[in-house]
């Protein structure tokens, strides 16, 4: 076990990334584990986790870059990036055409922080999961809940023309 000193969970930090650029997963796990558990209070810890997830992120590993927000949400649901990093396990799993898991962490996001811009995205983003399905009830819900608050011109026109086209179905 490391002492614990002032530098010890950059020090964890900086080990996992070093394992990263070995290519060794299951170090790079052990390391970032121990930065989350021994370290929840530590200000910058999240911030952490997510530096060692950029790197999955560039090599487009969704498998560890997966893991490592889960560690991330299991160890700091109420950080401030927390939204941003269900909207990206979202993404993540409708790459791996996992449409249930992608909608779990859309539900999550909208439940756990309703406040936040990403909710709002999550919200459009189901309407069109719904669409797309044939539950076009559903969508309805969705895409009024969106378009009741979103300010994004851009996005309404999609939008309306999915509500609409949901009310003829």
């Amino acid at each position: 076990q490391y002492p614990d000193t002032t530098n010890t969970a950059r020090a964890l930090m900086n080990l996992a990334l070093c394992y990263q650029q070995q290519t060794n997963p299951l170090l790079v796990k052990a390391t970032a584990l121990q930065l989350a558990e021994r370290f929840p209070a530590h200000p910058r810890a999240p911030i952490m986790l997510l530096t060692i997830s950029k790197v999955y992120s560039e090599r487009q590993d969704l498998e560890m870059l997966d893991w490592v927000y889960g560690v991330f949400l299991d160890n700091f649901p109420q950080n401030e990036k927390a939204p941003a990093v269900l909207l990206s396990l979202a993404v993540i799993r409708n790459k791996k055409k996992d449409k249930a898991g992608a909608e779990q962490f859309l539900q999550r996001l909208i439940q756990d922080h309703p406040a936040d811009p990403a909710a709002l995205k999550a919200r459009e983003q189901i309407a069109w999961l719904r669409y797309n399905e044939g539950n076009y009830d559903q969508a309805i819900e969705y895409f009024q809940a969106f378009l009741a608050k979103t300010t994004d011109e851009a996005l309404k026109p999609t939008a309306q023309f999915g509500l609409a086209d949901s009310f003829i179905r």
